[in-house]
This record gives structure tokens, sequence and C-alpha cells, in this order.
């Protein structure tokens, strides 16, 4: 079975509206959601680092691929990263990310300032923290996404959503393939890397769903 963390939720949660539709009518709404890609990034954090990134103007889905650490959004409490950890966030949220160091855990980590490191060319970014191997691969990836007319799927979100899910998912093989879309660079990247993001966003509500009917 998936292991699952306890969600952090708004008051007025994002997917409580879409539980007062019928299945029919939830597969139709879906059906018509709409994704605009705004940035995709790649956070490494090396142990013993701490990386600190500033918000985008847009809601955000962080998901780690591998490793483990902790990551903080805005004054939150952690949000313990395992493999396969996806965190929704509202937008504008600055979030950290810190991974244990073997000799003194979480104190004297090195602070890596993401802000300042020279970006990438294009939506795709690249954060680094540390100068060994990676223990946090995290992809961080920034869209709006709308359904029927104009509503604004994660508008009303004001505190992330937290869901663990596992290697059986796949979840990870279609971040990384929107990876490999916007890096090649080729005809209809931008429109495959949008539907990959889509189909991220549509696993995640039909979780988040199933759990709050259960």
């Amino acid at each position: 079975m998936n292991q699952r963390a306890k969600k952090v939720r708004p008051a007025h949660s994002v997917d409580q509206p879409l539980l007062r539709v019928s299945p029919r009518d939830l597969d139709t709404l879906l059906s018509t959601l709409d994704v605009r890609f705004v940035a995709l990034s790649e956070c490494l954090v090396s142990a013993g680092f701490r990386l600190e990134m500033g918000g985008i103007d847009a809601p955000g889905i962080h998901y780690n691929i591998a490793g483990m650490g902790r990551i903080f959004i805005r004054d939150d409490p952690p949000i313990d990263l395992w493999p396969h950890t996806l965190i929704v966030v509202p937008a504008n949220c600055p979030f950290r990310i810190e991974v244990r160091s073997p000799r003194t855990g979480f104190s004297s980590l090195t602070h890596v300032d993401g802000q300042r490191q020279t970006r990438s060319k294009g939506i795709l970014r690249r954060y680094v923290a540390g100068d060994g191997d990676p223990e946090i691969v995290l992809i961080c990836g920034f869209f709006h996404a709308s359904y029927g007319s104009s509503l604004e799927l994660f508008g009303n979100l004001s505190s992330p959503i937290v869901e663990r899910f596992d290697a059986r998912d796949q979840l990870d093989h279609k971040l990384k393939s929107a990876l490999a879309e916007l890096v090649s660079q080729e005809i209809g990247f931008g429109a495959m890397s949008a539907a990959l993001l889509k189909q991220v966003i549509v696993v995640l509500l039909r979780r988040s769903i199933s759990s709050m009917q259960s």
C-alpha cells in the first residue's frame, strides 16, 4: 500500500468543490483541465547543505525523485521528504530544502541562496547546493491550471497539500519526461511538457478525492 502523510489542508481545500459533483461530471471537468507552464526547476541538494528558494507568482508542485531530507514552505513546520513525496504549494511561496549532515545532523548546514545562482535560459532551471553527489533530487513545476471557462484550480489554495506516492505511480517518469522535453526544445515541447504535468495533476486529484472519501 502507498504510504500517506497527514495532509496539510486549508480551511477551504481546492478539492472540496470537486466532491460535490458526480463521478461522470468530475471526469468531464478533468477533461477540460488546461495546464500552462510558468517554469520547471530541478533542485539538487547534497548532504550537509540547505538550498533556499524564492516564490514564483504561480502555484507549484514539488516532487521528490530521490533521497531523504526536509522542506520548509514559508515559515510552516518542516515536511519530511521521502522518495515520491509530492507537495502542492500556493503561489508566491518561498521554500528551503535541508539535507542532514552525517556528522552534525541539521545544525551547521551550509547555506546556499538559489536566487543568486545564474538561471538557465528558458523555462527550465537548475539549482545546486553542494559539490558532491546530490542526496535530494527535487523537481519543481510552476503552472497555472484552469478548468471550465476560467476557474483557477489552485487559485484559492492557502497552505500546502502533501501526498505520498511510490514508484508504481510513475510520477517520477512523467516529470523526468517533462524535463527531457524542455531540454530537447523540439517542436511541440511546450505542449508535451504541459500534457505530462496535466497527467500528474489528475493523479494527484484522484488520490486527494479518494483520500477524503475513505
